[in-house]
């Protein structure tokens, strides 16, 4: 049913916990449909202690060190399910039933994209993100994978700022399939945070 790909460059686990335990936490979720993917994007993999300390399995795979875009990239190549959601190690599902939401809006929705209420959090502040932000990232979406093969999309490698924007901008040129979760609030938490996966390591790659 859906692939979780999860991008990974050196975060250490206690910033990376909050991501899989919050996952651990989804309720009403057979996860006999989900692979979840991390993709080391040059750096350190995860303890896998830990990992296997999850009522679910995590694959790690490996890439030279290129960015956030060609960690996902690799997701899609890597990936076998109809759907695929692209989560950063250092954010998490906002509570214990949206993964199952998004989850029931994909089964019934004719979409290529469907997606759900995302929420910012920097420092203690968390606010709900207003329904046009949310398509600047793709965050709290699950897209249709052989969708994304047919129309060749990826995303950019050579951008340092904007590539999730730049992603949503050619799905959204090349379908008008799109549906929205029916949510109880936000669905996903993402964490503004200096130095995280999205920022430092492509920014470096760039180099």
């Amino acid at each position: 049913m859906l692939d979780i790909v999860i991008p990974h460059y050196d975060e250490p686990w206690f910033i990376c916990r909050k991501q899989f335990q919050m996952l651990d936490m989804q309720r009403i979720v057979n996860w006999d449909g989900i692979r979840v993917t991390v993709v080391n994007d040059g750096g350190h993999r995860l303890p896998e202690d830990q990992l296997r300390r999850l009522s679910f399995r995590v694959e790690q795979i490996d890439i030279p060190k290129s960015g956030v875009s060609a960690a996902r990239n690799a997701g899609i190549d890597h990936g076998t399910e109809p759907w695929i959601m692209f989560c950063d190690c250092d954010d998490c599902f906002a509570n214990i039933y949206a993964l199952d939401e998004i989850l029931r809006a994909v089964n019934g929705a004719n979409s290529d994209l469907v997606w759900a209420l995302c929420a910012t959090e920097f420092g203690r502040i968390v606010l709900p993100m207003a329904g046009k932000q949310n398509f600047y990232f793709v965050h709290g979406k699950a897209y249709r994978r052989q969708f994304l093969l047919d129309k060749g999309i990826r995303f950019d490698e050579g951008l340092i700022y904007g590539e999730d924007t730049q992603f949503n901008t050619d799905v959204l040129a090349q379908t008008d399939r799109v549906t929205q979760a029916q949510t109880v609030g936000p669905a996903y938490v993402w964490i503004r945070r200096g130095g995280s996966v999205t920022a430092r390591p492509k920014a470096e790659a760039w180099k």
